[in-house]
């Protein structure tokens, strides 16, 4: 279990960046944009359908390529409560996507964030501006709204002084 203390002392920008944390999973970046995460040592694009991936319960899962696409789970990380990780076949408990693992990230509830936040980060690598806000909706709802942009600068030189044509 990832934990949000974990999260807020990783340093970590990104959900994948997070999900490092966890010692049964394998995480690689394949470009600046594009991640690969499985369990039980099977890494590769074509094999990451085989790790269930869901947010408060709902599967991630992206039928047309059979996989999870990690640039689109882009939630902010301080409304993550706690990430579960379960690794082995779960198949027979969790579905056909369980073969090697489950992902299960829990945010909290939208009455516990405040009302309005705004963040901006930035570096030499990826600039970030995030805006949430909260409202409460009757006496026992509330609505959370957020929105991001970022920018991020190529990731691995080909060579000394060219960088790779992968900004984001």
């Amino acid at each position: 279990v990832i934990n949000r203390e974990d999260i807020r002392r990783s340093g970590a920008t990104t959900l994948p960046g997070v999900l490092r944390l966890a010692p049964n999973l394998e995480v690689a970046q394949l470009s600046g944009y594009a991640w690969s995460i499985s369990a039980r040592g099977f890494n590769a694009p074509a094999a990451s359908n085989k790790l269930l991936v869901q947010i408060d319960g709902r599967s991630l899962f992206e039928p047309v390529g059979s996989s999870v696409l990690w640039q689109q789970v882009d939630i902010p990380l301080d409304t993550i409560e706690r990430i579960e990780v379960v690794s082995g076949p779960g198949g027979s408990l969790w579905g056909a996507n369980a073969v090697n693992g489950v992902i299960n990230i829990i945010t909290s509830q939208a009455g516990e964030s405040r009302s309005v936040q705004m963040d901006v980060t930035g570096g030499d690598f990826r600039r970030t501006a995030q805006l949430q806000v909260v409202t409460p909706i009757g006496h026992d709802a509330s609505l959370r709204i957020y929105g991001q942009g970022f920018n991020q600068g190529p990731t691995t030189p080909r060579e000394p002084g060219v960088l790779a044509s992968d900004a984001w």
